[in-house]
């Protein structure tokens, strides 16, 4: 109890700082960490209390952190998630002023029309986008997780996050609005295709795709920020997820089978492409081992092996250039897969040079099944 008071005290003196001494990231981990310890200490009012108390001085990014782990821990504690309340303005003294925001609006002079407000016309975000678009998306995570209402309900609260998302757009000079615009999607997605479900599915593909910038084959931007461009992989990989999950063997013809798993498989090339660029060995990972899932049974015939090669190059390079080691029996699958490949069209030049990069990869106690390949 004396730790969380003495935290309580500290956190008090934090939120009154001026704005030239408010320290953003300090101030988002340091309530993080006193909502973890109300929240063990079954102190549900005072970490919302805290939450609520700092919000308002707080950027984007950091707003969206405070919020997805108060609206986490307010679903644990069965508590009603409270108002997300809005930014404050600073005042030209330094201190916040609570009023200031009703000020700042000049009024239009007169015989002029005023301009129509648009969400993405300045360089903050709408507060209401990284506040209550968060507490939305927490709200289906918590959901899907609990399994506490149907999956129609839980897309109902999906839809009101997208129609709340689809409110705003980023500005395309703000590289922070940029990627918190593709963080926000691709996490609303990510939750609701744990449903599993068919629709869920489909709204999660959706996501992806909103995410991207309207399209899946959008190319990589060339300037962007490493957290951008994570995010980024990840909606491709959310897409790839989507795809495979709308597989239906007991329903689907073979070549809509194949036409979805070649789909899946391009979007987690494209991830580990980022996870590359990045680079990201946790987004290497993920692209790879999905990939693998949705190419096993695209291995059994030749004519269906030949698209693979391309994605599982990719892959391979990927989990190569993040110095992924733990797992060689699953890099010894992907060059196997890969040697199948090769073999069928007898490309045996490129067989050599992709066991070229395996020997300096795959640990020599794990290395037989490259040698058998020779």
């Amino acid at each position: 109890p004396e730790y969380i008071d003495g935290m309580l005290e500290l956190h008090g003196l934090l939120v009154t700082l001026a704005p030239i001494d408010f320290h953003q990231e300090l101030a988002c981990s340091f309530t993080i960490a006193l909502m973890q310890a109300l929240h063990a200490a079954d102190r549900t009012q005072e970490f919302q209390q805290a939450a609520v108390n700092v919000l308002p001085r707080m950027d984007a990014p950091e707003r969206k952190e405070v919020v997805a782990h108060l609206s986490a821990l307010c679903h644990k504690s069965k508590a009603a998630v409270p108002a997300i309340p809005p930014p404050e303005i600073p005042t030209a003294e330094g201190a916040p002023d609570p009023a200031a925001k009703a000020k700042a609006k000049p009024k239009p002079k007169a015989k002029e029309k005023a301009a129509p407000a648009t969400p993405s016309s300045g360089e903050d975000v709408d507060p209401r986008i990284e506040g209550d678009a968060m507490k939305l998306i927490e709200a289906v995570k918590a959901q899907v997780e609990e399994k506490a209402c149907s999956p129609a309900e839980q897309l109902k609260v999906a839809e009101e996050a997208r129609a709340l998302l689809a409110t705003w757009s980023p500005n395309p000079k703000h590289e922070g609005q940029l990627s918190l615009w593709v963080e926000l999607w691709t996490r609303l997605g990510r939750y609701c295709l744990d449903a599993n479900t068919n629709a869920a599915a489909k709204f999660a593909l959706m996501c992806a795709i909103k995410g991207l910038g309207g399209s899946v084959d959008n190319p990589q931007p060339q300037h962007a920020s490493q957290q951008r461009l994570q995010w980024r992989g990840a909606a491709h990989a959310l897409a790839g997820s989507a795809l495979a999950a709308l597989v239906d063997p007991t329903r689907q013809e073979k070549t809509a089978l194949v036409r979805l798993r070649l789909m899946a498989v391009a979007q987690y090339e494209r991830s580990a492409e980022y996870a590359m660029r990045v680079p990201s060995q946790s987004l290497a990972v993920f692209a790879a081992k999905q990939m693998w899932n949705v190419c096993v049974p695209l291995l059994d015939s030749p004519e269906t092996r030949q698209p693979l090669i391309q994605p599982l190059l990719t892959a391979t390079r990927a989990l190569a250039q993040t110095k992924y080691r733990e797992e060689p029996e699953m890099s010894n699958g992907l060059y196997q897969a890969l040697f199948d490949c090769y073999s069928d069209r007898r490309q045996w030049d490129a067989v050599q040079a992709m066991l070229n990069e395996a020997f300096a990869i795959v640990p020599s106690k794990f290395q037989r099944q490259l040698w058998a390949m020779r």
